[in-house]
């Protein structure tokens, strides 16, 4: 066995399954920041990615209601705060508000005040972290 290999892996094979097994973590009050909020009900929070779909959350999502052509996302938060979701971002606020997660409530969910303004947990900047 050479130097540069560990269990039949390469180093820099290794590099690269350790990199893609790495999760990123922004904090929510970061992602907000180009965002118009109307309100905020929260305390911030470590946001591992951002879902549009209820059905793809899973622990640390922020999970965005959006309203389209047949379904409206706000029907599915609490299915998305119960699949893990600890933010939601809204249009309107739900009836009951489940305890431990953060509410942003926004203009049009849809457009720049709310998901195209989330900026990619994946590009490298400061408020990025490691997790």
């Amino acid at each position: 066995m050479s130097v540069n290999t560990i269990y039949n892996y390469n180093v820099e094979e290794i590099f690269v399954i350790e990199y893609l097994n790495t999760s990123y973590i922004m904090l929510l009050n970061a992602i907000l920041e180009n965002i118009e909020v109307l309100n905020k009900i929260s305390e911030n929070k470590e946001i591992t990615d951002v879902v549009f779909d209820s059905r793809k959350v899973k622990s640390g999502s922020l999970f965005v209601a959006t309203r389209g052509t047949a379904v409206d996302g706000h029907n599915f938060i609490d299915c998305a705060v119960a699949n893990g979701a600890v933010a939601v971002m809204c249009e309107y606020l739900p009836e009951k508000l489940a305890d431990g997660v953060a509410y942003v409530k926004v203009a049009d969910s849809a457009e720049g005040n709310g998901a195209r303004a989330v900026p990619p947990l994946h590009h490298e900047d400061k408020f990025l972290q490691w997790k």
